[in-house]
């Protein structure tokens, strides 16, 4: 048997070579169910997984073969729909290879999915992916019956996106549920999923969702031609296909958003924008994303539009102080201390006495021990982690101030610049990068140093795109139409439109109408 096998493997040279990977990708069925049989195992040889079930129907003797994996399959589904109405079926014996199995398909196996596959490999790719094999006596071809069943986590609340007004649920790692929590929200025939397998190894299943008839047809093209130029062994995370796809792989600035909320993808598929969605993943993509997506968060569209506005406000305030605050007090107090009150700068002075590091290092050192901080509380358990991030804030800050290590001032400016980092969670990993690089810019140069380095990064992002999209789309125009949903949140009922060039299929979201007759 081991012969024969090898014979198929290698071709009719006889040699190892170049065709035999596609030789073995070519292996067919025979209608001997013994060397069919034999075929799987030595596919599956080691792997105890992977049950061989040999049974025959009652009458007509007909000789079959189950294969599954234990674990990813219902077994009382599999007793019930396949094993025992095979068994007792009075399907005909003597039935020529093309009628046999439809015959089976249509009339004996009682399963909602049923195929058949004629190449040995893709019929155990189909195994390792949770569907039962039938292998019959006479036919060289085998039946694929879905009947999956594998433990999935719960669907609870997102623990990375809080909101505290609006849907709770989040995603999970099962690609099915998460599928079913888009659909039950957008219940139309035009929201369109289209699935792919990538990973050589890990075969993982994903599925790009998006809305036809609103989504940009370039859009959705340039996606699935990204996902289709990935040749890699596995992809175990949707953070893999995020990276392998973006725009401006070298940038601190994501060009794609990750959510774990449903309602969050739902409104950006209702914008015209694509979803890719990753089995074993409760992260699902969507593009493109713009920088001001970053100041927005699902709740604005939930609450007051005048709150939501002010809030997108203070995130823009953040977002600066964030950034910049370090450097410009670093700038301010080594090269520019005239631009200082002399009430402010005697204070500085002051509570610097008997400091033994000078201000850059000073600066740099604290900055590393928030982050290490923050990425030490974030890494324990929920309770343990918040109690590490707090504490130990508290009781180094204060004993490096009790020491003379440390300014109070500083402390109290990195501790002003931690509070508004998170303000915007998403955009941490960015903010901490550009943090960093103004704040060595400052130590050499001063105000200069910071004002390079903001040319620098304003030229570095309006040198980007996001799936052919300007990615600071909607940030240089005052006019009304262009910035109803960017820096500020309109009422809805003057949302009128999609975002241009995302959307642009159906760019009318809503009717208007007349406020006035509503009073």
């Amino acid at each position: 048997m081991f012969k024969i096998i090898l014979s198929r493997l290698l071709g009719k040279s006889g040699r190892p070579g170049r065709h035999r990977k596609a030789a073995s990708a070519n292996l067919r069925l025979t209608k001997s169910l013994q060397q069919n049989v034999e075929l799987f195992r030595e596919i599956f040889s080691d792997d105890e997984m992977v049950v061989f079930r040999e049974f025959q129907n009652n009458a007509s003797k007909l000789q079959c073969a189950l294969i599954f994996v234990n674990g990813m399959v219902d077994v009382e589904m599999l007793n019930e729909s396949m094993i025992r109405p095979v068994i007792e079926s009075h399907a005909p014996g003597g039935a020529d290879g093309e009628n046999l199995p439809r015959i089976l398909m249509e009339q004996v196996i009682d399963a909602a999915e049923v195929s058949t596959e004629s190449g040995v490999y893709a019929a155990a790719g189909k195994v390792l992916s949770g569907e039962a094999a039938l292998l019959i006596d006479g036919w060289d071809g085998v039946i694929m019956a879905d009947v999956k069943s594998f433990g999935t986590r719960a669907i609870t609340e997102s623990t990375t996106e809080v909101s505290i007004r609006g849907p709770k649920e989040a995603f999970t790692e099962a690609l099915i549920i998460n599928l079913t929590m888009i659909r039950r929200r957008i219940k139309t025939h035009a929201l369109k999923f289209k699935f792919k397998e990538i990973g050589a190894r890990t075969k993982t299943k994903i599925c790009v969702c998006y809305i036809e008839g609103i989504a940009n047809e370039k859009i959705v093209e340039e996606v699935n031609k990204r996902l289709d130029d990935i040749k890699i062994d596995g992809v175990l995370d949707s953070g893999y296909i995020e990276e392998l796809i973006r725009d401006s792989p070298l940038s601190p600035l994501d060009t794609i958003n990750h959510t774990e909320k449903p309602d969050s993808i739902a409104g950006n598929l209702l914008e015209g924008r694509v979803a890719v969605v990753v089995d074993g993943s409760p992260f699902v993509l969507s593009m493109p994303f713009l920088f001001m997506e970053y100041l927005q968060v699902p709740e604005d569209y939930y609450v007051n539009y005048a709150f939501s506005s002010f809030m997108r406000f203070v995130r823009i305030l953040g977002f600066l102080v964030a950034t910049s605050l370090p450097a410009l007090w670093l700038a301010l107090v080594t090269y520019h201390q005239e631009m200082l009150p002399t009430t402010l700068l005697l204070a500085i002075f002051s509570a610097r006495q008997a400091v033994p590091f000078p201000k850059v290092l000073e600066t740099l050192v604290l900055i590393i021990i928030f982050d290490v901080l923050r990425e030490s509380g974030a890494r324990m358990p929920t309770p343990v982690g918040t109690g590490i991030s707090f504490l130990g804030a508290i009781i180094i800050g204060q004993a490096a101030v009790d020491a003379r290590l440390l300014s109070p001032v500083l402390v109290v400016v990195v501790a002003i610049t931690g509070i508004t980092t998170f303000l915007l969670p998403k955009m941490y990993p960015p903010l901490a990068l550009i943090r960093l690089f103004l704040v060595l810019l400052a130590a050499v140069l001063g105000l200069y140093g910071y004002a390079f380095g903001i040319i620098a990064l304003l030229i570095h992002v309006l040198s980007m795109r996001s799936f052919g999209v300007p990615y600071l789309k909607g940030t240089g125009t005052l006019k009304w139409e262009d910035i109803r949903d960017t820096a500020i949140r309109a009422p809805w009922w003057l949302l009128y439109y999609r975002p241009q060039l995302i959307g642009d299929q159906n760019v009318r979201r809503q009717q208007p109408r007349d406020r006035r007759k509503s009073r």
